[in-house]
């Protein structure tokens, strides 16, 4: 298995936090106190190395000069997952369709966290997987979502209503307004590919067509629309107490 690597301080510090940090890079004048102390109290192996170094592990200038050799990321099974959230009253997902750009990945996982999603299902062909620079844009939000990666999403989208999940997907024409749905229970939230979209069996899967009122502009960035829709989520589940 090929080492895995996290960069950036937010990503790498998390990573400290939940024990998954085997050895650290530093530049040599990296000189966080925050972090310092953490790796000092964890007691992680440290070596100080040249700028050109950590952009290599990294793969990227944008390091900031750390970066950590991580356990390998593991993947969530679905059916183990679906257990762990029996008791959940009202369980929300987000279920991406050809997701492949890792900066809208990151930006999506952070989202979801921030918004107490419960998990993130992927597709094991024509994704982006997660990797360091989902990683560094999720910016220490990967560590408390589980990700689901699956062969079939039509066939998980069958699993998740034997389930009694309801499916949203995001989608141009034949939509009604995102605002129209109830998303008070079990629901899954579906976004396409950044510019097919979502494939036309998940669609016909899906029990809800949704789209989001645009100005000027064909459609929003796709983890623009996860943020709009989880925020309606949000509203109608957590109203406003006067």
């Amino acid at each position: 298995m090929m080492e895995q690597y996290r960069y950036g301080k937010h990503a790498v510090e998390a990573s400290i936090r939940s024990g998954k940090v085997k050895k650290l890079f530093l530049s040599t004048q990296f000189k966080d106190a925050t972090i310092l102390s953490l790796i000092q109290a964890n007691r992680i192996s440290v070596e100080r190395v040249e700028e050109s170094r950590l952009t290599a592990l990294a793969q990227s200038s944008h390091h900031q000069g750390i970066v950590a050799n991580v356990v390998p990321f593991s993947y969530t099974e679905l059916n183990s997952f679906l257990k762990t959230i029996e008791g959940v009253k009202q369980p929300l997902l987000i279920l991406l369709d050809g997701i492949e750009d890792p900066l809208n990945l990151g930006s999506m996982i952070r989202t979801a966290v921030g918004f107490g999603v419960h998990g993130l299902i992927i597709k094991k062909d024509r994704q982006v997987e997660v990797n360091a620079t989902v990683a560094k844009i999720a910016s220490g939000a990967l560590d408390y979502l589980p990700i689901i990666q699956v062969t079939n999403l039509s066939q998980t989208i069958q699993t998740l209503k034997d389930h009694r999940f309801w499916l949203v997907a995001t989608a141009l024409e034949g939509a009604q307004d995102y605002r129209s749905v109830d998303y008070r229970g079990p629901i899954g939230i579906i976004i396409g590919h950044e510019g097919d979209g979502i494939s036309r069996l998940v669609l016909e899967n899906s029990d809800f067509k949704v789209k989001i009122p645009i100005q000027h502009l064909n459609s929003f960035n796709a983890s623009t629309s996860v943020a709009i829709m989880l925020s309606e989520v949000y509203r109608q589940r957590f109203p406003l107490i006067k």
